[in-house]
């Protein structure tokens, strides 16, 4: 019982440090010239017919081109994290939506943390064999009635 405990005691140990290492992506990221910055819109539904305690969270996340060069085409987004104290729900995305200056997906099937919580956001994304992260921090949980 003693063995389980310490076993249990050291995946939230790890569990933590990945959320912790998420939060240090940056909220600005350069990659050759092109500076990007992220978005993020998570929410639940409430709307009926939804059950009374909500639908499962989701989230919209946007990579904005703010200056240089536009490579959002040669960029794959990868996954959505969404942090909440030492938990992380990873979600891949679909809805993928590019244009010359934004390239968005949403993730579904979440968590039921909040609403009217705060979460960081991180996206993970590819680009010229390299993975690269970005975090919006402080995102509110949004209650969709």
């Amino acid at each position: 019982m003693k063995q389980l405990f310490s076993l249990f005691a050291i995946s939230i140990l790890l569990f933590a440090c990945n959320a912790n290492e998420l939060r240090t992506s940056p909220t600005v990221l350069n990659i050759n010239g092109s500076t990007f910055t992220l978005d993020a819109y998570v929410w639940r539904d409430f709307s009926p017919p939804t059950e009374s305690n909500g639908d499962p969270m989701r989230s919209t996340v946007t990579l904005n081109l703010i200056s240089g060069p536009e490579i959002l085409n040669n960029i794959h987004l990868v996954r959505q994290y969404v942090i909440m104290n030492d938990e992380v729900w990873a979600a891949d995305l679909y809805d993928l939506t590019i244009n010359s200056s934004s390239y968005s997906g949403t993730s579904a099937n979440g968590t039921k943390w909040g609403p009217d919580v705060l979460v960081d956001v991180v996206l993970e994304f590819t680009y010229d064999g390299k993975t690269y992260k970005i975090l919006a921090p402080n995102i509110n949980v949004e209650k969709v009635e």
